[in-house]
């Protein structure tokens, strides 16, 4: 029946929930599709016509003592809250996981994130050059720059000068003195600090 609150159906699918008989949550279905003027099929008219037969029927008292759970017109503010919480705590996610990212390039030490060592590219092969730049402390006057092959020995190391503004850039020419194919750390250190990025060498690049 749809259109009118079926009370007969849902006193019976009441009765059956006080009762622990049946699959809860399709009576449950019943109870509230009955209640709330919308469609019940054929079938489920029959399952609950069929447990009614195996099982007495109860006092009034019996049969009240289900109550459903009808819908709450605070249920979708209250979705509507959880929906954007749930947006809030993605985007704050998203945030630190792009922070811890860029400080990858980092030691680890608590410097601001911009204070770093960089390559122009995440792969070289014979011959090319890697261009090198990085920021630190302003008043640093010159940092250490060296690149390590795969089994961390120094293929190359260098001091470059600092500018004002704390930036510092370098060049080397990829493979000079044969460089076995692998992943390559770029290093820059100046005192106690430590800056880190990784690159990889193949001598089959062209």
């Amino acid at each position: 029946m749809c259109g009118v609150v079926d009370s007969k159906l849902a006193s019976d699918a009441r009765t059956l929930l006080g009762l622990g008989v049946g699959d809860r949550h399709v009576l449950e279905q019943i109870l509230r599709a009955a209640t709330n003027n919308e469609l019940v099929s054929n079938h489920e008219r029959d399952y609950v016509a069929s447990l009614l037969k195996t099982h007495p029927a109860p006092d009034a008292a019996q049969q009240n003592s289900y109550v459903v759970e009808k819908p709450s017109a605070a249920r979708p503010a209250s979705r509507t809250m959880i929906i954007i919480a749930a947006v809030v705590v993605a985007v704050a996610a998203t945030a630190a996981v792009i922070y811890y990212m860029s400080s990858d390039m980092m030691s680890g030490t608590e410097e601001p994130s911009d204070y770093m060592v960089m390559q122009d590219a995440s792969i070289y092969g014979p011959g090319d050059f890697v261009a090198i730049s990085g920021r630190v402390d302003a008043q640093v006057r010159s940092v250490e720059v060296s690149i390590l092959d795969p089994g961390m020995s120094v293929v190359w190391s260098d001091d470059a000068v600092v500018s004002t503004d704390g930036s510092f850039s370098a060049l080397v020419l990829a493979g000079t003195g044969d460089w076995p194919d692998g992943m390559y750390t770029l290093r820059a250190t100046h005192d106690d600090e430590v800056y880190d990025s990784v690159f990889e060498y193949s001598s089959r690049t062209s």
